[in-house]
């Protein structure tokens, strides 16, 4: 009656042998190593921080201009993580 038959398609390429992988490596836009993602993690984890000492000095510590400097310099950093991220991997 009303069977549901699976879509199948198959791709060739007269570039690529079958059997040969698409990529093979960040030069040719395949994943990036291990070492951009620790690095854009740590520098967005001591952004975060910054931002936190500099939200410290200024609610705990009334410390007004080295709080305001810090959670600047933490806001700057945290929004440049992706961009550093990037620029890591390639």
């Amino acid at each position: 009656m009303n069977e549901k038959k699976p879509f199948v398609y198959t791709y060739t390429s007269p570039e690529r042998k079958k059997g040969q992988p698409v990529s093979s490596g960040p030069e040719q836009g395949g994943r990036p190593g291990l070492k951009p993602v620790i690095r854009a993690v740590l520098w967005g984890l001591a952004s975060c921080l910054l931002f936190g000492l500099g939200l410290a000095c200024v609610l705990s510590w009334q410390l007004y201009i080295p709080g305001i400097i810090c959670g600047l310099l933490g806001i700057a950093g945290m929004a440049a993580a992706p961009a550093l991220y990037n620029g890591w991997s390639r």
